[in-house]
This record gives structure tokens, C-alpha cells and sequence, in this order.
């Protein structure tokens, strides 16, 4: 393992807000800025300053990750020991937590394109790192920018992971740490062909599965927004139907959110047994199965009501929070 950064990134005061909002963002995945608010602030925020709330928050990660990679890309003239630097640095619990960028669908469109391109521009410069390693012959060859992409997703995703997987005992910060360094190191294979077959039967299933159109919406909607975007008025401007009929749909919305999360438990574990299809191979059938939910969330005609979304802007009951933390255990 290499060695962890010793020399965290310094804080500020007006830091100490955005950063208890980010771990708070990070635990409960909320996806809505008043979820995120200090109680303080929430009481006397606007509208305008909890969007400014969402977008430091985001823009302070871009941020942070910069900082890592440019601490690591001064230390090492190695691009591994680059990369592995870069992710001990950032997921090093001595540093201030990083909040994921999972909301940046809410932000108005110039703030959001401001993050995207300061996520891409990072991607950019790590690419550039692997590229180098690749030219040497220490990385295999790959896409470098895709390589990078998911490497910066996963470093962000580490402390949502540590927050939300049950049981805390068996993922702790260290041995996620651990693993995910393994991971980018080393790799996992696909399966081989078993993983391509099984694959395929998740594909057809989910290309045979046409759900309800306001089911789909009012999911997709709540996974980029939150709840409170979910109107009679965006209903109507998506759907052949009228406002009126958006309202009368919408009434009481709780139920239509409920139909989206047994909608959602549904998919996930019909694809889940889809994908491990009768097959004694574990490891293909797990790989079919995240390719599966993959497509699945990219597919605006199929996206299910993401479980993070569930659990910090709907508000689930107890037994769907049961069945989340069943699912999470069984993969």
C-alpha cells in the first residue's frame, strides 16, 4: 500500500459549513439543497442562496481533487505511484470529505456546466497521466479518459459507500480504501464470455421492460432534482396530457412515489436474478448484474428511483428501507 498524503488540505473558516454539508450530503444522499443546509442556515436561506449552497458544495470538490492531484503529480514522476497518491490523498480520513457530485442536474444550467467542466478538466489531467504511463509500458493499454472518469467517480463515491453500505463493520473507510487502490491497480476481470452471456439476458430484460411513462418521469425527475421538482406543469410539459390531468395525477403525490419505489425494488431484483441467470459463476454473474443497473440508470425510458434518492428526499417507510438494505447485502 502506498503511502498516505500526511499534509491535509488546509481549512478555512468559512470552509467548516460546506464541509459538515457535504459529509451530511454524503450520509444521506440527499440530492435537494435544503436537505443539505445547516439548520441555521436552512432557517434563513432563500431559494437563490441554497442553490449557491449546492453549487460550493460541488465546486469545493473540483476543487479538493485538483489540489490531490496536483500534490501527487509533484511528489511522484511515476504515473501509478501518481494515481495511487492521488486516491489515498483524497480518501485519507485526516481530510476534510469531499461531497459526491450527485446533484448536479439541479443546478441551473451555467452552474451546472461550470462543475462539468471543471470535473472534465480534471479528467483531462489525470488521462494525461495514465496516457504517460501507457507510453511507458507501466499501464496497460485502455482508454485513458474513460480510466480517469472512473477514477475520479469512485474516489468521490467512497465516503457515500462507507455511509450507506451495511454492515459498517464489514466496510469500513480503510478496507474500502484498500480495496479500491486494489481495484485500480490491478482490475477485476469480466467473466469472460459466461459474464457476455449473462449480460445479454439483463440487456433483453431490460429492453423488454416499457414502464409506466409517469412512473419513469416522476423517478428520473426525483434522481436529478428531488422531489419538489415533480409538478403538474413539468408533468405536463412532458407527457401527452394536460395540466389538469398532471394535477389530477399528482394529487396525492406520496403514492406515485411509493408505485416508483416498489417499482424500483421490482427492477433491481428482477435484474439481479436475470443476470446471475441460473449460472454457478458468481463473479460473471455479479459483473452481468452491475452492467445491468448501469444501463438501467442510463436509460431515461427504464431509470429506476435511485435508492439514495429514496432515502433523503421521499422519506421512505421502513419496509422499503428493509428490502434496500436486504438487496445491498445479497450483491
Amino acid at each position: 500500500m502506498p503511502p498516505r498524503s500526511s499534509s491535509p488540505l488546509p481549512p478555512s473558516q468559512e470552509d467548516l459549513e460546506f464541509v459538515q454539508a457535504a459529509r451530511r450530503f454524503n450520509a444521506t444522499g440527499a440530492i435537494w439543497p435544503s436537505t443539505v443546509l445547516p439548520p441555521r442556515s436552512r432557517a434563513l436561506a432563500k431559494e437563490g442562496d441554497q442553490e449557491n449552497w449546492l453549487f460550493e458544495i460541488h465546486e469545493r470538490s473540483c476543487r479538493a481533487l485538483g489540489w490531490h492531484l496536483s500534490g501527487a503529480m509533484r511528489r511522484h514522476s511515476n504515473p501509478l505511484k501518481v494515481v495511487t497518491s492521488f486516491v489515498a490523498g483524497v480518501c485519507n480520513p485526516r481530510h476534510a470529505e469531499l461531497g459526491a457530485l450527485g446533484s448536479v442536474w439541479s443546478l441551473p444550467e451555467s452552474r451546472r456546466r461550470h462543475v462539468q467542466g471543471a470535473f472534465q478538466e480534471l479528467a483531462n489531467r489525470l488521462a494525461s497521466v495514465l496516457e504517460a504511463g501507457r507510453s511507458a509500458g507501466a499501464i496497460r493499454s485502455c482508454d485513458c479518459l474513460i480510466a480517469s472518469q472512473l477514477i475520479l467517480g469512485l474516489v468521490l463515491w467512497t465516503p457515500v459507500a462507507v455511509c450507506q453500505a451495511p454492515p459498517r463493520k464489514l466496510l469500513n473507510g480503510r478496507r474500502l480504501v484498500e480495496g479500491l487502490q486494489d481495484l485500480v491497480l490491478y482490475g477485476r476481470s469480466g467473466g469472460g464470455p459466461e459474464a457476455h452471456r449473462l449480460s445479454q439476458l439483463a440487456h433483453n430484460f431490460l429492453v423488454g421492460d416499457q414502464g409506466d411513462p409517469l412512473q419513469c418521469l416522476v423517478s428520473r425527475t426525483i434522481n436529478r432534482a428531488g422531489a419538489e421538482a415533480v409538478t403538474a406543469a413539468f408533468i405536463a410539459s412532458e407527457l401527452p396530457c394536460s395540466e389538469m390531468e398532471a394535477n389530477q395525477a399528482l394529487r396525492r403525490l406520496h403514492p406515485v412515489i411509493d408505485s416508483c419505489q416498489q417499482r424500483a425494488l421490482a427492477l433491481v431484483l428482477e435484474l439481479r436474478d436475470h443476470a446471475f441467470g441460473g449460472s454457478e459463476d458468481q463473479r460473471a454473474g455479479f459483473a452481468a448484474f452491475m452492467c445491468g443497473l448501469a444501463e438501467a440508470y442510463l436509460r431515461d425510458d427504464v431509470q429506476p428511483l435511485s435508492p439514495l434518492a429514496i432515502s433523503s428526499s421521499v422519506g421512505p417507510c421502513d419496509a422499503v428501507r428493509v428490502r434496500w438494505r436486504a438487496i445491498w447485502e445479497l450483491t
